[in-house]
């Protein structure tokens, strides 16, 4: 047990281990920009669904009648967006619906499900969105090819007299699990001071927040420098029993944020917020004329592909919002030389005949291991699948 315990110590010493290396903007930014007139000046707020052969985004835009969910699509998730319709995939709801006027559509999140096809939560802003309770509500909404989309009803307000009553805006973000639906998502009060909340849900349709509904909290509130007074727009992934999530932060009294930063997390409630990795990236260059995000940056959207972090992000400068795109190549890994190992059996694992036996004095290498024992057989196994061969790198000494 000793033995096999030194091994596997040995092992993990040995393997390599990832590095978060840094984010680089794309040098060909922005990757996407308005086109067509009901966008406007506008294209912002990236959902990213990655099939075999192309990149499907959702995004919003505004022609100064309000914002509008669009859809465009492209062979490697940069260059050659493609806008199959030139008009919005889901537009504002004119008529009222009860209590509710739509002023905007905004900050899609898709997720495609092999049987029940595509899936969308956004936001529906009200006419009186300047502030108050309830003025930012959660819509759910189906498809069956991303542009076709059958609109439902609100499935996540606000709670009333808590730190998300203002509703729910600014980003979600969800993951579907083997039990049900994860989401993060933004949050105000009655001010403009945001804050990130959780909540679950078996369907994606019935949430139930963190901790509860009638007391929900939030899980990251601006703690650190680097994240000013607000956080908003969340994107999480999960992987290897580790959540990531990068956000958008910004200070008072700008109505935007300016940076984007990242946490860990082993349960999607408590989070770790490493210095060494914040923060992610702030604005570009002050030039409107040399950077699309001179003024604004926000709502990253994060996949991870093989040893790449791949990021899509809306950013503003005077001339309006357009997407950019930004990298992070985890470096591959070096191995790690294999150093000699001898491995010693134990009493009774050696064996001469002769010298047991008749008393016959036989040198060293005549020792071999005991027959009929294998007890190191599935040790030596181990070593030789790590890619140890014996004689070379792996010895056995049988010893008298």
């Amino acid at each position: 047990k000793i033995l096999l315990f030194a091994a596997l110590v040995f092992i993990f010493l040995s393997t390599p281990k990832s590095v978060f290396a840094d984010w680089l903007k794309y040098s060909g930014n922005p990757i996407l920009w308005p086109t067509v007139p009901w966008e406007g000046n506008v294209t912002k707020s990236p959902n990213i669904v990655a099939t075999g052969s192309e990149y499907k985004m959702w995004y919003v835009g505004n022609d100064g009648g309000g914002w509008r969910i669009g859809y465009a699509s492209s062979k490697d998730g940069i260059n050659d967006w493609k806008k199959p319709i030139n008009s919005p995939v889901i537009d504002i709801k004119t008529e009222p619906v009860n209590d509710w006027q739509e002023r905007d559509t905004h900050e899609p999140f898709v997720i495609y499900d092999q049987t029940e096809g595509y899936k969308m939560w956004y936001t529906s802003v009200g006419t009186i969105w300047q502030g108050g309770p309830d003025r930012f509500r959660l819509r759910y909404a189906t498809s069956k090819d991303g542009m076709d989309w059958n609109e439902k009803d609100w499935v996540l307000r606000g709670t009333p007299d808590k730190w998300d009553s203002g509703g729910i805006y600014r980003g979600h973000s969800i993951i579907k699990t083997e039990t049900g639906y994860q989401m993060w998502y933004a949050g105000t009060g009655w001010d403009w001071r945001w804050k990130i909340g959780y909540a679950t849900s078996p369907d994606g349709i019935n949430w139930t927040k963190y901790p509860n509904n009638e007391d929900p909290r939030p899980v990251i509130v601006s703690t650190e420098p680097w994240e000013f007074s607000n956080v908003c727009f969340p994107k999480v992934i999960f992987e290897n029993g580790i959540y990531e999530m990068w956000y958008a932060t910004g200070p008072d009294p700008l109505p935007l944020p300016t940076r984007i930063v990242y946490a860990t997390s082993t349960d999607g409630i408590h989070w770790d917020k490493p210095a060494d990795k914040n923060p992610v990236f702030s604005l570009g260059s002050s030039d409107p004329l040399e950077s699309f995000d001179s003024v604004y940056i926000s709502s990253p959207f994060v996949l991870k592909q093989g040893n790449i972090y791949k990021m899509w992000y809306s950013g503003a400068s005077s001339r309006g919002w357009k997407i950019g795109y930004a990298e992070n190549v985890l470096p591959e890994p070096t191995p790690t030389p294999l150093q000699p190992l001898i491995l010693l059996p134990g009493l009774g694992a050696s064996w001469n005949h002769e010298e047991i036996f008749f008393g016959e004095d036989q040198p060293q290498g005549a020792w071999y291991k005991t027959p009929f024992r294998s007890d190191y057989d599935g040790l030596i196994q181990t070593f030789q699948n790590a890619g140890y061969t014996l004689g070379q790198k792996l010895f056995v000494f049988y010893y008298k």
